[in-house]
């Protein structure tokens, strides 16, 4: 399971690492807006619509990120959880072991003296 885990985390890191880089240049250009008090009110309202157009940008690469993430962990993970579930579904077959059976009324029990 680690395995399967350690694989997505590998497949995943560029497009999170991508989105890190795209976070931290809005939250640049951001910082820019409001130091720039200066510029002319149409120059502020641009930078405004372009700064909540990236961050829209950012938000949705996000979201299809997250839901592509979460399908290829199911991809992944699918077959153990069939199995586990599979196993816990069936009654325990260990029981029926000859070394590890229930006892039964028939059965002499050890006594320790």
């Amino acid at each position: 399971m680690k395995a399967k885990y350690d694989k997505l985390q590998t497949e995943f890191a560029p497009r999170y690492q991508q989105l890190e880089s795209i976070k931290s240049k809005l939250a640049a250009q951001e910082k820019t807006l409001n130091e720039n008090t200066s510029r002319p009110a149409t120059g502020r309202q641009t930078g405004q619509r372009i700064s909540e157009a990236g961050k829209k940008e950012y938000q949705r690469m996000l979201e299809d990120s997250q839901v592509t993430a979460r399908k290829r962990e199911q991809e992944e993970t699918e077959a153990i959880y069939d199995k586990l579930s599979k196993f816990l579904d069936q009654p325990h077959q260990v029981w029926n072991h000859q070394r590890f059976r229930a006892p039964t009324a028939g059965d002499q029990l050890c006594r320790f003296r």
